[in-house]
């Protein structure tokens, strides 16, 4: 289902001039950028929790530790393959 969405005409003219160029409807477009906008908003509350870690020794040396951890599993049970 689709519905009307109000934009500024210059934003609605670079839309058309995107989708043209991109052979795809405006509606793609649209929806492509949405997805786009928040995977980066994911992204920045992400980083934005890892540099808080990273800013409380306590808690980083806790994570470093733990990556130690896994890192030994890694190749748990698993041999060299022959060159």
């Amino acid at each position: 289902m689709t519905v009307p969405v109000r934009v500024e005409e210059s934003i609605r003219n670079r839309i058309k001039i995107i989708a043209k160029e991109e052979g795809k409807t405006i509606s793609e477009i649209i929806t492509e950028a949405v997805e786009r906008y928040e995977r980066e908003k994911i992204l920045e509350s992400f980083n934005a929790a890892y540099a808080k870690l990273r800013k409380n020794p306590e808690k980083w040396k806790d994570i470093q530790r733990e990556r130690e951890e896994l890192e030994s599993f890694l190749l748990d049970g698993l041999e060299e393959e022959p060159n």
